[in-house]
């Protein structure tokens, strides 16, 4: 089965949009999300019990990532 180019689906407070699935995607759910440019870029950002935590590459030289208790790194 072929699926789509383009698929969004939402329930609740997750959204999902999956564009040339797996070359891009972007979830979200609350304060938390990921989004992706496979396999490129990423850029994700969770929300663990109220302290935030970002994270993300850009291939194949770059890393990153910031929290609230280990500041940016």
């Amino acid at each position: 089965m072929l699926r789509p180019l383009v698929s969004y689906d939402r329930s609740g407070d997750r959204s999902d949009l999956l564009a040339l699935w797996p070359l891009l995607r972007d979830t979200r759910e609350g304060r938390s999300f990921q989004r992706w440019i496979f396999p490129l870029w990423f850029h994700g950002r969770w929300d663990h019990d109220g302290v935030l935590d970002d994270d993300g590459f850009l291939l194949p030289f770059f890393f990153y990532g910031a929290d609230d208790e280990e500041g940016r790194y």
